[in-house]
């Protein structure tokens, strides 16, 4: 398997996942969806 062949196939996976997800998150809201953590970057003195 040549690696354009494996690029292609990551770039599908990832591509599907998304559209799965904004497909779930569509049908049951927000409270089922995915959380995001989000974190300070802030790194002090």
């Amino acid at each position: 398997m040549s690696l354009v062949n494996v690029f292609i196939r990551s770039v599908v996976r990832e591509v599907s996942r998304n559209y799965g997800k904004f497909i779930s998150n569509s049908l049951l809201g927000n409270s089922h969806s995915t959380h995001v953590r989000v974190v300070d970057t802030h790194l002090g003195m």
